[in-house]
């Protein structure tokens, strides 16, 4: 069996706890948290897989723009007035 060494940071009064129903069930920390781990896991697996393929049937993305900051389609050449989105809606150019 593969196994890899995991190291995380445990509550002290979880750790007791967990230590409390180790001595009651005769097994070691390690079988008891891989145990609910596996729990997890079968409960977890089939859930993100069926969303998964629910989103693979999904139609393909909407086509993305060629556009970027550093080379737009139509290069700005007027730098004299404001932008439209800073413009009032008749042109005032007095300020």
């Amino acid at each position: 069996m593969n196994s890899t060494l995991l190291n995380f940071q445990c509550p002290n009064y979880l750790k007791s706890d967990i230590d409390l129903i180790c001595r009651f069930r005769r097994i070691s920390r390690t079988a008891l948290i891989n145990i609910l781990f596996e729990r997890v896991v079968e409960e977890w697996k089939p859930k993100i897989k069926q969303t998964e393929q629910s989103h693979s049937t999904l139609p393909s993305k909407v086509k993305t723009s060629n556009w970027n900051v550093s080379s737009p389609n139509v290069p700005v050449t007027d730098y004299n007035q404001p932008l439209a989105i800073f413009a009032n809606s008749e042109p005032n150019n007095d300020w």
